[in-house]
Order: structure tokens, then C-alpha cells, then sequence
């Protein structure tokens, strides 16, 4: 037993340092929650995805071969940095928890309290709901038992969804576990985590441990991690994606478009669900409208129009393209393709003579249901502080993006309205998987608040002073 409690730490903390030995490659100024946070998500996507991809050549998906990737990885992207001299660069505050007054320490105290409780009961509790067994689970023991991405597909449910969720639960199977739903505590902290590196960069450490603190503890976000499903993980990926994106925007460092890029990337192998195209859009019309350092102005645009087709689009069409080269192995019935079933275009347009303004109102009041309702106190923040004063740099751009994202989910919405025009309980069913799959917006909206908060923390401290 205890051998395999230690193998199952030795694979995370292997998938945690290739990560953060990637993260290295780019240069980029970290402190030590965001090379966590950032380490961890990438370096479960690296590690997924590559097994993944050598698993068209008959890689087999055993304990050597797991052990040989994880090592192997982690020692050539070791000797890549030692051979550009690439140093960590972590900004590490030994006296952090001396410097916190009580407030923080509650916050702080909260956090861990609340970390652990998932973690206790993540351990204990087996893996229960539908989805997560027939879909996810299941799948990954078809995987160990196969030792192979190719395993013997009993009905279209085995293959259906994209497979890095299941590649992480078999992963930890492999290593010996019994329950790999305790992960997900660690996908917890990891959105703890990159939520209070992200805004304690841009404003105040005490707006962001309360930012953290209230996501945390929140039942609309706490509860999702209680379960092992794919829309946590594929929302932290969106997240993650977001933030340096936006650092993109403001900073125009194409390292932190790279680093965007993979993050959504990797949440096309979590779930295949279309975002990285409207975000694409919105990187578009910032850079085209936008204002641009070069004296050439148009070259300028050009070229960062260049950076968004290369480093952003091709790699995110690839996840799709290669997923679908994965699903015609398993040679489903055409009614059956992933591509088929997710068709929303052609749908729309077949069903669009059935249009009518109802459809309008029932989209925009699922998506206030089940998306908006539980946080409209911080949009109530947002408004009454956020637009007494001009917002800019970075938190301008993130306005943008939360703007953004919610007319996406409308559209979104509006799109499944007016397929299922002929069943009203076929669209409402939709409620559930969109409260789930809007988490990142939510979490972002908070993030925005927290921006504002921050701001009006120092306005207040500088009128005392």
C-alpha cells in the first residue's frame, strides 16, 4: 500500500516538474503559486496528450512506460533550459505567513481548511455519477487493461469524448490506486492557486486572498469538485488560457500567446467544445482595432495577426483534427461521429425558418438561470465601482474578455434554441450542463471583481495615508 501511495506521488510530482521545467523555456518572471498552478495544468496536458500521441505507434500505456515518459520528458526539457541557462525564477517570500495580518491569515486558514476537507473526502468517497463512470472511469480502466489508447470499444459512450480526464485517471490506476477522484482536489488548489497569482500580480495580496477565499468556498464552485467531471478541468484550462492571453494583449510578449494557445488547446482534449474560435475572433478585432507600438502600423498588425493564425489557431485545429483521426480507428457509424453529433452550424441553418423572438427570451433566460443568477452580487460590484473610474491595462482587457465570453454563451444558447424548436424539454435539459460548463465565466467575473476591489483598496489606503 504504501509503495503505491508513493508511486501515485512520484508520477504527480513528475507530471508537476514537466510542467514547470516547460514553463522555464519562456522565460517569464513567475512567483511560486502561478508555477504551481500554471506547472501542474500543463504539465498534466503535456503528459495526457503525449502518451496520447505515441499511442499511434503502439506505445503501451503501462507502469514502465509511464515511469520512462515522465522521466525521460522532465531530464531533456532539464537539459534544454541547462543549455540555454534558463534559471527558476520564482519569487519566494519565506516570511509570507509573518506578514499576513489577521484578516489573511482567516482567508489563508480557509483555503487550506477547505482544501483539505476535498482532499479527506475525495480520498474516501468512490467515483459515483453516471458520466463519470460510463464516460470517463470506465474508460480508463478499458485503457489499463488494454495498456493502449485502443481499447475494445463496447458502444459509442467508450470513445465519445475526448480522453484526457480518463488518461489522468489511468495514469493513477497504473501507480495503484484504487480511487483516482482525489485528483480533482488537486485540480482544486490549482485553480485556488492561479486565480490569487493572477490578480495578487495586478493589484492588492489581500483582494486576492479574498477572491480565492470566496471560490473556494462557494457552493456553485466547491461542489463541481466533488465529482470528477470533465468541465472543471476543462475550465480551469479555459481559465488559465485566458489569463495569459490577456497578458498577451496588454503586453504584446508572444511567449504569453504561446502559453494561452497550449492551455486552450489542451482544453479541446478535455472537451471539445468550440471557444478557442470566438476568442480567436475577440484576439482578431483587439489587434486590428487596436493600437500598436510600430511605426509601420500595418506591418505591426500583420505580424500579430501572423502570431494568432500560427501560434494560436493551427495548434488548437490540430487537437480536433487528431481527435478525429482517433475516433475513425474505431470506425462508429457515420450517425455516430463525434463531428456528426456536434454539427451546430449546419443544424441552425437547417432549422433557422423556425425562428421566432421566444427563442430570444428562452435562451437569454437559461443562460441567467444557470449562469448568471448565483453571481450577480459581484456584477452589482463590478457596475457601481468598476465604471467610476476608467479601466485599464490589463483589467480593461479582462472586461472585454468576460463581456465577450457571455455573448458567446448566449449565442451558444440561442444556437441549441433553435434546433430544438420542436421540444421545449430537450432545451431546458441544457440548464445543468450550461451551470457547469459556465464555471470559467464565472470564475472570471469574480476575477474582474477582484481587480475592482483591489483598486479601491488603494484608493482607500492612499486617502488614510
Amino acid at each position: 500500500m504504501i509503495y503505491h501511495i508513493l508511486m501515485q506521488l512520484f508520477f504527480l510530482l513528475m507530471i508537476l516538474f514537466l510542467g514547470i521545467n516547460v514553463i522555464r523555456l519562456f522565460r517569464l518572471r513567475m512567483g511560486l503559486a502561478e508555477n504551481i498552478s500554471s506547472g501542474f495544468m500543463l504539465g498534466v496536458g503535456l503528459t495526457t496528450f503525449g502518451l496520447f500521441l505515441l499511442g499511434f505507434v503502439g506505445y503501451r500505456f503501462n507502469f514502465v512506460g509511464i515511469f520512462l515518459f515522465l522521466l525521460f520528458g522532465n531530464l531533456i526539457f532539464v537539459l534544454i533550459n541547462l543549455s540555454l541557462r534558463n534559471k527558476y525564477s520564482l519569487d519566494l517570500h519565506l516570511g509570507f505567513l509573518k506578514n499576513l495580518d489577521k484578516l489573511d491569515k482567516f482567508f489563508f486558514g480557509g483555503i487550506t481548511f477547505l482544501f483539505l476537507t476535498l482532499l479527506i473526502r475525495d480520498l474516501y468517497w468512490p467515483i459515483w455519477m453516471w458520466d463519470s463512470i460510463q464516460m470517463y472511469d470506465y474508460r480508463a480502466k478499458l485503457i489499463v487493461q488494454s495498456q493502449s489508447i485502443f481499447f475494445s470499444a463496447q458502444s459509442f459512450y467508450d470513445a465519445f469524448y475526448p480522453l484526457l480526464t480518463s488518461l489522468v485517471h489511468s495514469i493513477l490506476y497504473v501507480a495503484g490506486s484504487n480511487n483516482p477522484q482525489y485528483v480533482y482536489s488537486f485540480f482544486f488548489l490549482a485553480l485556488v492557486l492561479g486565480v490569487y497569482s493572477y490578480i495578487s500580480r495586478l493589484t492588492s495580496r489581500k483582494a486576492a486572498l479574498l477572491i480565492s477565499f470566496i471560490i473556494s468556498f462557494l457552493p456553485i464552485f466547491y461542489r463541481k469538485f466533488l465529482n470528477p467531471e470533465t468541465s472543471t478541468v476543462f475550465s480551469i484550462f479555459i481559465l488559465f488560457g485566458t489569463f495569459y492571453l490577456i497578458r498577451w494583449m496588454h503586453k504584446n510578449d508572444i511567449s504569453y500567446l504561446i502559453l494561452g494557445s497550449v492551455f486552450f488547446a489542451f482544453s479541446r482534449f478535455t472537451r471539445n467544445e468550440p471557444l478557442w474560435l470566438p476568442i480567436s475572433l475577440l484576439l482578431f478585432v483587439v489587434v486590428l482595432i487596436g493600437k500598436h507600438k510600430s511605426n509601420i502600423i500595418n506591418l505591426g498588425k500583420f505580424r500579430q495577426i501572423l502570431y494568432i493564425l500560427i501560434f494560436f489557431l493551427i495548434p488548437n485545429y490540430l487537437v480536433g483534427v487528431i481527435f478525429k483521426k482517433y475516433l475513425s480507428i474505431y470506425n462508429f457509424p457515420e450517425s455516430l461521429r463525434f463531428d456528426s453529433q456536434f454539427s451546430f452550424i449546419g443544424l441552425f441553418l437547417q432549422y433557422i425558418y423556425g425562428f421566432k423572438l421566444k427563442f430570444v427570451l428562452d435562451s437569454f433566460c437559461l443562460v441567467f438561470k444557470y449562469t448568471i443568477f448565483d453571481i450577480v452580487l459581484p456584477m452589482i460590484v463590478i457596475f457601481f465601482l468598476g465604471f467610476r473610474k476608467h479601466l485599464v491595462g490589463e483589467t480593461y482587457y479582462l472586461f472585454l474578455v468576460v463581456f465577450f465570453y457571455l455573448l458567446t454563451l448566449f449565442v451558444g444558447t440561442f444556437f441549441y434554441r433553435i434546433i430544438y424548436f420542436y421540444s421545449d424539454s430537450n432545451f431546458w435539459a441544457l440548464g445543468t450542463s450550461l451551470a457547469r460548463f459556465g464555471m470559467f465565466w464565472q470564475v472570471l467575473v469574480f476575477v474582474l471583481g477582484g481587480l475592482v476591489l483591489g483598486e479601491c483598496f488603494s484608493r482607500i489606503n492612499k486617502e488614510i495615508r
